[in-house]
Parts: C-alpha cells; sequence; structure tokens
C-alpha cells in the first residue's frame, strides 16, 4: 500500500509542474497583433470600416520599435483593441517597399524612418480638423497611444459618411 502511495506521489509531483506550465503558458504570452501588409490592410478597410494603423517598423534593433514592441503592442487591453477597431499594418522597413509603400512614405516625408500613421477605409491619411496628419515618429508611453487612437476613432466616426 505504501508503495503505490509512493508511485502515486511520485507521479503526480511529475505531472503538476508540466500541467502547470500549459496553464501558465498562456497566461504569460503576449497578445497577437495580426498585422497585414499596406495592400492587403486597405482591402480589408475597405471592407470592413475600419481605419488602418499603418507601422512603418525597423525592427527590434530600433528603439522606437522596441518600445512599442515592448511596452505598446505587447498590452493585452492595447492589443485587443487594435485588432478589434483597426486593421492592423506593418510596413518592413529593413526590406525593399513596395511601390505603394513608397508612395506613402513620400507622401509623408518619412525619410525612411519608422513611423505610426492612420488611414480611413477607403486608404486616405487621416488628418485633423487643422489638415495636419495623425501620425508620429516618437516613442510614446500606453496613455498617449491610447489618446491617439481615441482622436482616430473619433475622427473616423465623424467622417464616416463622406
Amino acid at each position: 500500500m505504501k508503495r503505490m502511495l509512493r508511485t502515486q506521489l511520485a507521479l503526480l509531483l511529475l505531472v503538476l509542474p508540466v500541467a502547470a506550465g500549459c496553464a501558465l503558458r498562456g497566461a504569460f504570452s503576449r497578445p497577437e497583433i495580426h498585422w497585414l501588409s499596406l495592400e492587403e490592410g486597405i482591402a480589408v478597410a475597405g471592407e470592413t470600416g475600419k481605419p488602418c494603423l499603418v507601422d512603418f517598423f525597423y525592427g527590434p534593433q530600433c528603439p522606437r520599435c522596441r518600445r512599442f514592441i515592448d511596452s505598446i503592442y505587447s498590452d493585452p487591453a492595447i492589443a485587443a483593441r487594435i485588432e478589434r477597431d483597426f486593421v492592423p499594418i506593418r510596413v518592413d522597413l529593413t526590406s525593399s517597399l513596395s511601390a505603394p509603400e513608397t508612395k506613402l512614405a513620400g507622401e509623408m516625408g518619412s525619410g525612411g524612418e519608422c513611423m505610426l500613421l492612420f488611414l480611413d477605409r477607403r486608404g486616405m491619411v487621416i488628418r485633423r480638423r487643422d489638415a495636419s496628419p495623425v501620425c508620429s515618429m516618437d516613442a510614446m508611453g500606453r496613455r498617449e497611444f491610447a489618446a491617439i487612437l481615441d482622436e482616430v476613432t473619433a475622427i473616423a466616426a465623424a467622417t464616416a459618411g463622406r
């Protein structure tokens, strides 16, 4: 009887860490944003009516991009909001740009630098009342980023019928 209890206890001690690890893996994994190309994203925006969040992205070696990866896009609430309310588009600045990507970067005067901007459902740059584009080339915190998402959502809703 004692031998059977020891065997069961040994099995439990072997299985418990594995089961706990599987259960916790989901709790500690980063939320995933499903990035599209510019061309794909504009097509989806046209179908869904959602604005596009366009991230001209250099990769983790870029301090601004690293901050967005670690602090902004990894936030579960922000990632869920992006997936729900926007069409996420990533332009990889380490690769050759497509003609539409090159045109958009030129229009914004980014000079090949990382940049965040927003497009409406037709692929046009979302602009404020003063005609300035809603964009940023700066690193920012979660609150600043959430405020920009709020601003874009309001502008997109106000101009939806146009």
